[in-house]
Parts: C-alpha cells; sequence; structure tokens
C-alpha cells in the first residue's frame, strides 16, 4: 500500500476515533447528568412524600386542621406533577395513592369546614385511608428511587469498559503507526542512510536498494535513476574534456609555423585515433591538395566519417576518421560516431583549413617580400646601370660605323658589345617591368585589332609545328593599356607556349569582355570590381607542375632549360599587368597544357587612338640650342657629343644649379635636355619647372633609365610628359630632340 494512502487511512482512523470518543464521552456525560437529573427529582418526590406521612401523622394524633390538609393537597398534587415524566412501572400505583390522597384530604377538608371535630367519626375512617394510601405511595416511591440507583450504580462499568474499548481502540492505532514509521519508513530510511554513507566514502557505484510500490520506493528509483544519469554525464563529460584536449592539441599543432605542414598533418592523424569512443579501434586520414596522411594502423574501414578541408570556401581536401570493424550505432550520433564526435571532426578540419590557408598567405607574403626586394634592388641599380650602358651601347654603335669600311673585324667586335649592351639593357627594362616602375604610356588601345596586327610576327615566332588561332570579340572593348608593353607581354606570353610544345601543337589567342563581380574579387582581394577586356593565351603544352605554379611569376624562376631562359618573361607580364591596374591569373594542368588570363582595365574614352605605324627614317639634324642637365659625366660626354654630331648647340651643366645659373644668362636656348634623377637637392622635374617659369616657349625633354615618382605617378607618364628612356641610341635621341623641339615650337611632325 502506498504511504499516502496510509496515511490517509491513518488519519481516518484517528478522526474517526476521536469522534467516536468524544461521542461516547458526551454519551455518558449525558447519561449521568440525566440521572444525576433524575435522582435529585426522586429525591425531591421522596421528601415530598415524607412531608405528607408527617402531615397524616399529625391528623392521626393531633387535630385536624385545614391548612394541613390543605397542604396535603397540594403536596399530593406537586408530587403527581413530579411523576408526570416518569416511566418506571410504579409510577401508575404511586400516582392512584396520590390521587386518594388528594381525595381524601380535600374530604376531610370539606368536613372541617362543615364544623365536624378531628373526634367526628366520619372523619376518623379517612384518616385511616390517608395512612393506608400514604403507605402504599411510599413503597411505590421508594421501589422507583432504588430502582433509579441501582440503574445509576450500573453507568459507571459501563462507562469504564467503553473506556477500555476506547483505549483498546487507540493502542491498535498506535501499533498501526509504529508499524507504518518502523517497516514502512524506518527501514527505507536506514537504507538511505546507507547509501549516504557508502556514496560519501567514494563508492559511486552504490545504489538504494529499497524495494516496493510505495512513494519511498518511487523516491528510491527516482534517486537511483538521477545516479545513473550522472555516471552517464561523467562518462560524457569525460569524453568532451577528451575531445577538447584534442581539439587543444590540434589548436597547438596548426599555429606552430615552425614545422612544415606534412608533420602536422602527419602528427593529427596520429593523435586523433586516442580520443574517438573505440579509440582501440579507431583510424584516421588527413588528404590535402592530393596528399595523404594516415595513422600507422590505417587499412579499409569498416565506418568512417570525414569532414571537408575548405580554404576560402574552396575544398581541398578531408579529414576522416574511420573503425576497422563494425561498431554499434550510436543514438543520435552517425552510424557508431556520437555526434559530438561529428562536431569536433569538423572542428578539426577548420584548423587544419585555416592552418593551409595562413601558410599560404605566409608563402604569398614571404614571395611578395622577395619580389618587393628584388625590385626595390631593380630600382637602386636601374639608374646606374642604364647610364653605364646607354655609354657603353651609344659608344660601341658610333665605334662600329667608324670601323665598318676601315676594319671589319673591329666593327664585328664592337657590334658585339652593342648586342650585348642591348641585351643588357632589355634584363633590366624587364626587371622595372617586373617591379612595375617602368615608364607607362597608356591610352585606348583596340586590343583585338592590335593583336591581328601582330599575326605575322606571332606566326615567325611559333614556327611551322605550332598552330594559330585567334578568337577575338568584334565588339571588344577598349583597354586602356600601353600598346608597346601589350605587344611584348603578348609575345613573351606566346615564346613561353611556343617552348612548351618542342613538338607542335595549337596556341590560341581569344579576347573578350568581362565583368568581375563582388564574388570574384572576394577570392581576389588585390582585384577591383569592374569591366575588363580579358586576353587568354592557351597553348596543348607539356603543362606546369602544381609544385612550381605558385612561383612562375617570379624573377628568375624558370623550369626551361638554363640556356632557353632567363625567368623574366612572366615576371616581367605580371609586373605590367599590375601596374596597369589589371589582374592576370595562370591555370595548368599536367600533359594538358596552360592558359594564361590578362585581365585589362576597359577605357573610357570614346574614341581610340590610331597608333602611327612605324617607319624607318633617317637620322633628323637640326638647328637648336639644347641645355644638356646630366650628372653622370660620361653620359654627359656622350649625350653631348650626339647632339653636337646631330647639328645642335649644346650646353653642359651637371646639375640643377649649374642649370638655373645658365638658364639665367642672355643666351637663347630652344630645349631643356634633363636627366631626371640627380642628386644635389633638385631633381628633373624641378629644373624643367624652374626653366619653363624663366623661360616661357621652352622644349622640355626628360631622360632617365629609373625615373621614381618625379615624372611617373601611378606608374603611367604624367600628361604631357616626354621620355627618352635610357639607354639610347642615336636614332632615338635625334627623334625625341626632333619631337620635343617640333612639340615646343606648335610644329606637326
Amino acid at each position: 500500500m502506498k504511504l499516502k494512502r496510509l496515511a490517509t487511512v491513518s488519519l481516518a482512523l484517528a478522526f474517526v476515533t476521536g469522534v467516536v470518543v468524544l461521542g461516547a464521552g458526551s454519551w455518558i456525560w449525558h447519561e449521568a447528568r440525566q440521572s444525576r437529573d433524575e435522582v435529585e427529582a426522586l429525591i425531591d418526590v421522596r421528601n415530598g412524600a415524607y412531608r405528607i406521612d408527617v402531615a397524616i401523622r399529625y391528623l392521626n394524633h393531633l387535630r385536624a386542621e385545614p391548612d394541613i390538609l390543605r397542604g396535603l393537597v397540594v403536596q399530593a398534587t406537586a408530587l403527581e406533577a413530579m411523576l408526570e415524566d416518569e416511566s418506571h412501572p410504579r409510577v401508575e400505583s404511586a400516582r392512584l395513592h396520590l390521587d386518594k390522597i388528594q381525595s381524601l384530604a380535600a374530604r376531610a377538608l370539606t368536613g372541617i369546614r362543615a364544623g365536624q371535630g378531628i373526634e367526628n367519626p366520619t372523619l376518623r375512617p379517612l384518616i385511616d385511608q390517608l395512612r393506608i394510601h400514604e403507605s402504599g405511595a411510599l413503597e411505590s416511591l421508594h421501589e422507583i428511587i432504588d430502582d433509579h440507583n441501582r440503574e445509576i450504580a450500573s453507568i459507571v462499568p459501563r462507562s469504564l469498559a467503553l473506556l477500555l474499548v476506547f483505549a483498546a481502540v487507540v493502542v491498535g492505532l498506535g501499533c498501526l503507526v509504529f508499524w507504518i514509521v518502523f517497516f514502512r519508513i524506518r527501514r527505507p530510511l536506514a537504507e538511505f542512510g546507507d547509501f549516504v554513507s557508502r556514496f560519501g566514502e567514494g563508492d559511486s557505484a552504490a545504489r538504494i536498494t529499497v524495494t516496493g510500490t510505495d512513494e519511498l520506493s518511487d523516491a528510491a528509483a527516482l534517486f537511483n535513476q538521477a545516479l545513473d544519469q550522472r555516471e552517464h554525464y561523467q562518462v560524457r563529460l569525460k569524453e568532451r574534456i577528451k575531445e577538447q584536449r584534442c581539439l587543444y592539441a590540434v589548436l597547438e599543432l596548426t599555429t606552430d609555423d615552425r614545422r612544415p605542414v606534412d608533420r602536422i598533418c602527419q602528427e593529427i592523424v596520429e593523435l586523433l585515433p586516442d580520443h574517438w569512443l573505440h579509440e582501440g579501434r579507431a583510424m584516421a586520414c588527413i588528404e590535402v591538395d592530393g596528399t595523404r596522411y594516415r595513422s600507422p594502423n590505417w587499412m579499409n574501414p569498416a565506418s568512417c566519417m570525414s569532414s571537408p578541408v575548405r580554404v576560402k570556401e574552396e575544398e581541398v581536401g578531408q579529414v576522416s576518421v574511420a573503425y576497422d570493424r563494425r561498431m554499434p550505432d550510436q543514438p543520435g550520433g552517425e552510424g557508431p560516431f556520437l555526434a559530438e564526435e561529428r562536431a569536433l571532426l569538423d572542428s578539426i578540419a577548420t584548423h587544419v583549413g585555416r592552418m593551409i590557408h595562413g601558410r599560404k598567405l605566409s608563402e604569398s607574403l614571404a614571395r611578395t617580400q622577395r619580389l618587393q626586394a628584388v625590385g626595390e634592388l631593380t630600382g637602386g641599380v636601374a639608374h646606374d646601370f642604364n647610364n653605364l650602358l646607354t655609354v657603353i651601347q651609344g659608344n660601341a654603335e658610333m665605334l662600329g660605323e667608324t670601323l665598318k669600311t676601315r676594319d671589319p673585324d673591329a666593327a664585328e667586335l664592337a657590334g658585339m658589345i652593342d648586342s650585348a649592351a642591348h641585351r643588357g639593357a632589355e634584363l633590366t627594362q624587364r626587371l622595372l617591368a617586373f617591379a612595375r616602375r617602368q615608364a607607362l604610356e597608356p591610352r585606348a588601345v583596340e586590343v583585338g585589332a592590335q593583336l591581328e596586327e601582330m599575326q605575322g610576327l606571332l606566326r615567325r615566332t611559333l614556327g611551322a609545328d605550332v598552330e594559330l588561332e585567334f578568337k577575338t570579340d568584334p565588339d571588344g572593348w577598349p583597354a586602356l593599356i600601353d600598346p608597346a608593353q601589350l605587344e611584348t607581354a603578348v609575345l613573351n606570353l606566346v615564346v613561353n607556349s611556343r617552348d612548351a610544345m618542342p613538338a607542335g601543337g595549337k596556341l590560341t589567342i581569344e579576347t573578350r569582355n568581362v565583368s568581375l563581380g563582388r564574388e570574384y574579387v572576394d577570392s581576389a582581394p588585390e582585384v577591383m570590381p569592374g569591366e575588363y577586356v580579358l586576353v587568354a593565351v592557351s597553348d596543348s603544352g607539356c603543362g606546369i607542375p602544381p609544385a612550381d605554379r605558385e612561383r612562375v611569376f617570379e624573377p628568375f624562376f624558370t623550369t626551361k632549360q638554363k640556356a632557353r631562359g632567363t625567368g623574366l618573361g612572366l615576371s616581367m607580364v605580371y609586373g605590367f599587368i599590375k601596374q596597369s591596374h589589371g589582374h592576370i591569373t595562370l591555370y595548368s594542368e599536367v600533359g594538358e597544357g596552360t592558359t594564361v588570363k590578362m585581365y585589362l582595365p576597359r577605357a573610357v574614352e570614346r574614341e581610340v587612338e590610331k597608333r602611327p605605324k612605324a617607319v624607318q627614317t633617317d637620322i633628323e639634324s637640326g638647328d637648336a640650342t639644347i641645355l644638356l642637365v646630366e650628372d653622370d659625366e660620361l653620359v654627359r660626354r656622350y649625350a653631348r657629343d650626339l647632339l653636337q654630331s646631330l647639328g645642335y648647340r649644346v650646353m653642359a651643366a651637371s646639375n640643377g644649379v649649374e642649370a638655373l645659373e645658365v638658364l639665367a644668362g642672355s643666351e637663347h636656348i630652344d630645349l631643356l635636355l634633363t636627366d631626371v634623377v640627380m642628386p644635389g637637392g633638385m631633381s628633373g622635374r624641378d629644373v624643367a619647372e624652374a626653366a619653363e617659369s624663366m623661360r616661357a616657349g621652352i622644349g622640355i625633354l626628360f631622360m632617365s633609365g629609373y625615373t621614381e615618382n618625379a615624372i611617373v605617378h601611378q606608374g603611367r607618364l604624367d600628361p604631357g610628359v616626354r621620355l627618352l628612356s635610357k639607354p639610347f641610341r642615336r636614332r632615338e635621341l635625334a627623334r625625341k630632340v626632333t619631337e620635343a623641339l617640333a612639340d615646343s615650337r606648335g610644329e606637326d611632325i
């Protein structure tokens, strides 16, 4: 029986017992009080009978008096009234005697009123009858009183018996309560106490062994269930702690920049099996960029769970955990794997992806820093190196022309010097292009039309074994680009494609309009969204290995034989495209071929300038006064001699201060030919601005092998600026001087 029901029954019994006891007590009290009242009434009756007896005796021995007779009548009437509610059998006899006493007393009283005395013979019989009836009434009243006394005397034993019964009931209820407390509560509480002692001593397997169907048993069952859940959660907590330790170890490994990626991945796959649910049967594998790293116990898995490794939303591999045999499925999990293990594997894959992304960023940064260092080095040496090449190349050219008729052998040696200097100049120019420090002259160019003009040159470059195909968009946009540098870039790409197809193949040059949206720009942060003209050069050559693709744009890196390449072709293209605010990508598959895509910024000009075709003309001489400003003495002497040989009058200055002194003189000067980079605090730009303010209409021509930021901003020549790039030949100098003089005089060339 349930304790609640037992308690309810016990309370009900206690309540009923209390009610019965109260009822019995009330009944006993009521009976005793009623008996007492009856006894008191009978005592009054008995006293009244005694008074009647006294009155009759008085009448018998003394004389008859009316007052006594009247009192006798009243007393008999009162006694009869007192016996009104009495139910004793002798009451009727007592009433008859009292009635007789009343009638006899009334007759005697009537006789006395008639003048008869007590001695009257007629009154004596009345007195005798009164005595007889008074004796009968007394006898009846005594019997009634005696019976009532006996009845009152029996009330006490009955009350005691009833009290004994009630006492027995109370004792029984007490025994019931004791049984409930001892057997149904005390023993379970003892079991609880024993459990608490064992649990307090560290026995986590302790349980409460209370049996039954009452509330204590239910409480014990709930408590045992709570302990089972606690033990289950402790196991889960241990698993989570183990997973967090695993995740921390993976995080520590993936953030260690000193270790190589291969070693980190191998350590991770050796670490993971010990942190899975069935660690004795677990295996791990990481696959990144086609390379697999497996735990030593890896074999064909019976069940496997994988999570992709992503770098910038691109899947580059996966992390897998497997069991070597079939394991029971986990509730709420993924087969034999827990749901938490799926989250752990995803986190590990995320950390591996972040590590790979960070390493790639570090490599890209290191590569950028290397390229920047090369650019700084190139800028540092370009100026002086081009000055030397200017002197060497120019004098070799002049020497070759002088010795052409006198000593052909010596003229050939001079030509070799000139050729070597020219190659050095090209090398310097490519380094400047890669470093994005060459002076570009961009304009709106019809890219398709310009490439069509190059078909003859490109076919001769490729040879007969390579098929050339053009796919140009007739509605293509104009591109804002330096056309000469674009031709050089395309030619470099074509040469690389030719070398990648030694047995022949197919080369495709394609142009089309493209728009780079925000999604593409997010994957290539250095690109600005907008409209571009795409020039794609694709070949069917041998392709580039994956390990070399990240380095193809580095200067001096080449996959060709040493005698077939300098490693500056792609780096020059890369620098030119970046300096032109474009974008370049390379895609290659070994054995399939390579595609290089150049994204050229769209020009906003409506009209495209028609580039004049280069026409070989004779060297023109002139008649003008030229102020030559050059800090390098050899270059200054060489340029002065060339200008004088062309018929010009030359005034030379070694720096800006000397040039200002010459300008301050009274002699007429038609053209200022000045170097851009000079020591002494004044650059060529400063000298030109001072000359324009001092001599209105003077022509300005800059010459430099490295311009820095004096006349070139954002990789482009400032508007209206003419530049003669070092090293230069006699013909280039004559042409640039003629153009500058014609521009200052407002003449057409």
